[in-house]
């Protein structure tokens, strides 16, 4: 299930399956932001202005001058790139929010529980964590606004919550545990949003960090996680970028110079009215020696194929996983005076081998966008780990002139496969229609007093809770009513997945989706896959 917070749409799939394609490329037409902003004050050229002036003069109906402009901008950007895009003054506020890595609001996470909106998440710190307002706590209203069952979008929840900070607006509850209604109010303030979403020690010796988005603050928790692991004796890293869809290109290039020694080519952007610029490490960081595992997927874009390109290009560390998505495309922000905004392109980049990883888009967006889904599937079912090169020229890395590829994404070093057992139809139909996640929710709601009682801290849950036959059961049930047809064979080979999975969910609820992580990553295949490689690899790299 998609999490909405007040100024962020969480993208990122959980469980197993193809996230939509529409939230990814939500997430990916954005793009990494680069070079200085600048204001549009360019007169458009007669042609168009000509028209829109006719439009406005002449049309059978009347029609907003703004509204007009608004689609002759986007028809224009639709023409160049797959991600050129115009931003309305919200959907750019919305943006810039998320690359500042904090937004004006309440504080809590929203889920949709039927036709209502519910209290996801209450987060820590936030203007909600002090008043009465616990996970599961259904959304009567907002202010005089009624919203529970009047078929109303979870955005325009969201668009409600949201507003200056040190401003209030009353919020009606229900709780379902007790049957009862209260309102209270809450004066908005500033919510971080890390973009780091896990870091730890996985096995002595071996460091992890997971990373959802490059943002303004990336760097810092980056740095921060990277003292507080090297301080627990890591040897190895794991840095996971999978379904990470990129961001700022600042923060892309900063982090990986924390893993090169200085002077070391990062990567460079060039384009037809942009000259080339080269980036390089500039000193030695915190991390430039240890065996170093980067992991990406399909869904790993723009800066994170930045950051894996520019450790694979210098041979410093082992690129796992499957083949990513192929933006090497750079943006400027350009405003307008209302408020709104589009990201232009303005140059390509390149890994410090010279390679261009951006996939053709010859045909249009919508075949751009359809070729990608055409290429994973093609994966998912194919029985082969090798990829077909979408471009046959070759580059070489630059310590150990290994061969590498461009055009479509980069390739691995070691190939994950997709996992493929015919149990797990089952299990994928759990995923799909939520019965895990919306169950979860619905036990959140009638227990979250007692259960943060019981449990004040996430470690207290992590070392306490246990998912129970009795629990279990009640699950499936759920599973069956949706007319999910039990398989006993997916739930003897999956059963323990499935509990971790319930036992998360109620956790990222209860705490945050640190704690989802911690419960969830022993059953992470593809990170299995990877740990089962570090031995190998620590020892090709001493």
């Amino acid at each position: 299930m998609a999490d909405f917070t007040q100024d962020n749409i969480e993208t990122n799939a959980r469980g197993r399956g193809i996230p939509p394609l529409l939230l990814i490329v939500f997430g990916i037409l954005l793009g990494i932001l680069f070079a200085p902003n600048t204001r549009s004050g360019r007169r458009a050229p007669d042609k168009v202005r000509e028209a829109l002036e006719l439009i406005e003069s002449e049309y059978v109906d009347d029609i907003p001058r703004d509204s007009l402009e608004e689609e002759a901008v986007r028809a224009i950007l639709g023409t160049l790139d797959p991600h050129s895009s115009y931003l309305s003054v919200a959907d750019f506020e919305r943006e810039e929010s998320d690359m500042r890595g904090n937004f004006d609001g309440v504080g809590m996470v929203l889920r949709q529980f039927g036709d209502t909106v519910c209290v996801g998440q209450v987060i820590k710190g936030g203007p909600s964590s002090s008043l009465d307002i616990l996970p599961g706590d259904r959304i009567l209203k907002v202010d005089t606004a009624v919203v529970s069952g009047a078929k109303i979008k979870i955005e325009d929840v969201v668009s409600m919550l949201r507003g200056p900070r040190r401003s209030s607006v009353d919020v009606t509850l229900y709780r379902l545990a007790d049957a009862s209604t209260h309102t209270v109010t809450i004066r908005r303030g500033v919510i971080p949003t890390p973009s780091l979403s896990y870091y730890g020690i996985l096995k002595p010796g071996i460091g992890y960090m997971r990373l959802a988005r490059f943002t303004e603050t990336s760097y810092d928790e980056v740095c921060q996680a990277l003292d507080s692991l090297n301080k627990q004796g890591m040897k190895h890293l794991i840095f996971d970028l999978r379904s990470n869809s990129g961001g700022l290109l600042e923060t892309a290039t900063s982090i990986v110079d924390e893993f090169l020694n200085s002077r070391e080519p990062i990567v460079y952007t060039q384009g037809a009215h942009q000259r080339r610029q080269t980036v390089h490490s500039t000193r030695g960081g915190r991390f430039t020696q240890g065996p170093l595992t980067v992991v990406i997927d399909e869904w790993s874009a723009s800066a994170s194929e930045i950051v894996a390109g520019a450790i694979q290009d210098n041979d410093r560390g082992e690129i796992v996983g499957r083949r990513s998505f192929g933006k090497g495309l750079v943006q400027r922000q350009c405003y307008f005076k209302d408020g709104s905004a589009m990201f232009l392109t303005i140059a390509r980049y390149y890994t410090p081998s010279g390679r261009c990883i951006q996939r053709p888009y010859a045909n249009g967006t919508k075949s751009y966008y359809s070729d990608f889904i055409d290429r994973v599937t093609d994966e998912v079912l194919s029985n082969s780990p090798s990829l077909d090169i979408a471009d046959s020229t070759p580059y070489y890395t630059l310590r150990q002139h290994r061969t590498v590829y461009g055009g479509g994404g980069i390739y691995p070093d070691r190939n994950i496969a997709y996992q493929k057992d015919s149990l797990l139809t089952y299990y994928n139909s759990l995923i799909n229609k939520q019965v895990i996640s919306l169950f979860s929710l619905d036990y959140v709601s009638r227990h979250a007093k007692e259960l943060l009682t019981q449990y004040p801290t996430g470690s207290d849950f992590c070392s306490g809770f246990v998912v129970d036959d009795k629990l279990f059961e009640a699950m499936l049930r759920m599973a069956d009513s949706e007319g999910i047809a039990r398989n006993r064979q997916c739930i003897a080979a999956y059963g323990n997945e499935m509990r971790a999975y319930i036992k998360a969910y109620i956790a990222e609820s209860l705490y945050d989706n640190y704690t989802f992580y911690r419960i969830t990553l022993p059953y992470d295949h593809d990170m299995q896959q990877v740990l089962s490689g570090a031995k190998s690899y620590n020892q090709l790299s001493q």
